[in-house]
């Protein structure tokens, strides 16, 4: 997750300073494969350190989380343009997003429950996702 999360706030900086419409168009794109990594990530590590009886509501959190940063990220970005520039603004919320990065490598507890797995083996991955 932090890899994702340096990634994408670098690569929002980066945009700020592109002199053409191509060049952003691209390391937008970057940037949205680089986001990806980031809910799939939280969930699993969501589903091993929390306890069953509470997960839902720790998902939920996250979600909901996540849905208020996105719009609080839209309105800074907004007022951030209205007084200077787009460019100002995406600088802006990528400078937020590095430091909201450090903030949670900080914050977030090590992980004590993640058992990394070996290889590929489908008899296992079947047993955990009964529905594939």
């Amino acid at each position: 997750m932090t890899l994702s999360l340096t990634a994408s706030s670098l690569l929002t900086v980066i945009v700020a300073f592109l002199p053409s419409w191509p060049a952003l168009l691209f390391v937008r794109a970057l940037e949205g494969l680089a986001l990806g990594g980031v809910p799939a990530i939280a969930m699993a590590y969501l589903a091993e350190e929390v306890h069953p009886d509470g997960l839902g509501l720790t998902m939920g959190l996250y979600v909901g989380g996540t849905a208020i940063g996105g719009m609080a990220g839209r309105v800074i970005s907004g007022i951030l343009a209205d007084f200077f520039s787009w460019r100002v603004a995406i600088g802006g919320i990528g400078v937020l997003g590095l430091l909201a990065t450090l903030a949670f490598r900080t914050l977030l507890p090590p992980s004590r429950r993640f058992c990394r797995a070996r290889g590929w083996d489908f008899a296992i991955i079947g047993r955990r996702w009964p529905g594939i």
